[in-house]
């Protein structure tokens, strides 16, 4: 089986010009997306060794729980990328934006037990927290200090703590390319 090497999409997202290894190749060496999608992508038990290793340092450094295990779809961006924590079961889209602080948590008890799934060309603001079996649905926003423990519909806004809905039509084109 072949797996996809998702980083010349993620690139892509986040530079809005083609990928390009040689020329920024300091820029992809340094890059713990570009780590984690090798290991996410690689079949060598000695890539995958490596690329583990190296991500696990700049976790460490920069404060990112991130598992790279497929479910984390094409495009990501990690603006300004520290602290963010994604659970390791959780399903992302493709083409989602994870500012700062930003948490994608579960919950495992009551009615909302599980993970979430959020849906393509998601915006997560600053410091804000998603938790439980919820569904983001595509284009949505969610604004910086949010707490979101309840499904959003298709393009939505969601602000406060606790989150309020808001719906607007394409909210996250500023933030993608």
């Amino acid at each position: 089986m072949v797996k996809e090497f998702k980083y010349p999409a993620d690139y892509r997202a986040a530079m809005g010009t083609s990928y390009a290894f040689w020329p920024h190749c300091k820029r992809h060496l340094s890059s713990f997306l570009f780590w984690g999608r090798l290991y996410e992508a690689s079949s060598n038990r000695i890539v995958r060794k490596v690329s583990a290793f190296i991500v696990r340092q700049m976790a460490k450094r920069n404060g990112n729980e991130i598992a790279f295990n497929g479910n984390i779809g094409a495009g990501l961006i990690l603006a300004h990328g520290r602290n963010i924590t994604i659970n390791s079961r959780s399903i992302v889209g493709s083409n989602c934006v994870f500012f700062k602080g930003c948490t994608i948590g579960s919950i495992r008890s009551g009615r909302r037990e599980g993970v979430p799934c959020i849906g393509n060309r998601v915006v997560v603001g600053c410091n804000a927290f998603v938790c439980g079996g919820i569904k983001i649905g595509d284009d949505v926003l969610i604004a910086a200090n949010a707490f979101v423990d309840f499904d959003v519909p298709p393009n939505s806004v969601v602000i406060g703590n606790p989150g309020v809905v808001h719906h607007k039509e394409n909210p996250c084109k500023d933030y993608l390319h």
